[in-house]
């Protein structure tokens, strides 16, 4: 047996991690699950798509992505900020070509966020209709 499994077509861009359940009319098994595991890509991709780093209070993680847009003229990234609210962030177009967009990210813990690991996601918020928003994955470490 043979099992196809497709995206719709809105599936939304990032990674995603699901468990396909297969209905069988077996009594030893009656449902199998399937781990299915991805990354949707649009048009514009983001590179690193993980950005590790370690931070003290009152200094800032600064690192650089790379936006592969391909020939979107006019896309620009109108806000920047990590879900859980932890930093003021700061975005800055460093170089612009046709094709890719390279820009300097400063992430600077505010007075109270909590001090040890971080995992969460910080977002890009575009001006294109097809991906409004773009994550990076943030893995660090906030210190005193």
């Amino acid at each position: 047996m043979k099992i196809t499994v497709t995206l719709s077509p809105t599936a939304p861009q990032g990674r995603f991690s699901e468990k396909l359940r297969i209905y069988t009319n077996s009594k030893i098994q009656p449902v199998i699950e399937v781990p299915v595991f991805g990354t949707v890509i649009g048009k514009i991709e983001i590179s690193p798509e993980e950005c590790a780093f370690e931070v003290h209070q009152g200094d800032s993680a600064v690192f650089e992505i790379t936006l592969n847009k391909g020939m979107r003229i006019g896309f620009g990234i109108n806000k920047v900020q990590d879900e859980l609210g932890y930093f003021v962030a700061k975005i800055l177009l460093l170089k612009q070509e046709v094709e890719k967009e390279i820009y300097r990210i400063t992430l600077e813990p505010k007075s109270d966020a909590p001090q040890g690991s971080v995992r969460e996601n910080l977002q890009l918020y575009t001006n294109d209709r097809r991906q409004p928003i773009i994550k990076i994955l943030l893995n660090g470490i906030i210190k005193t």
